[in-house]
């Protein structure tokens, strides 16, 4: 469990930078739909810290660790697939 620790910790640190860099760039640019991509960063951080939560438990194990890994990967790979090319789209950049 300890190696997949270490990756939630480089996931978290990096989801952070992430949402923060793209917020930023969206105010000014003047996104219109900013409230609710906000809204989408939110919840994305909740459900991390839901899965890292999981993880953490007494019972947690290896396979555990290895699903849960998996699944925030997913979630930041879809997240970057879906939201944030729609964000690019709306404000004329590249899919």
């Amino acid at each position: 469990l300890e190696e997949v620790s270490e990756m939630l910790d480089y996931l978290e640190k990096y989801i952070l930078e992430h949402f923060s860099h793209e917020e930023h760039y969206m105010q000014q640019r003047g996104y219109r739909d900013l409230d609710n991509h906000k809204k989408i960063h939110k919840d994305f951080r909740e459900e991390f810290e839901a899965l890292k939560y999981a993880l953490n438990a007494p019972d947690a194990s290896a396979a555990m660790g290895r699903d849960t890994e998996k699944s925030l990967v997913k979630l930041l790979v879809d997240h970057i697939k879906n939201e944030d090319r729609e964000y690019h789209k709306s404000l004329g950049g590249k899919k």
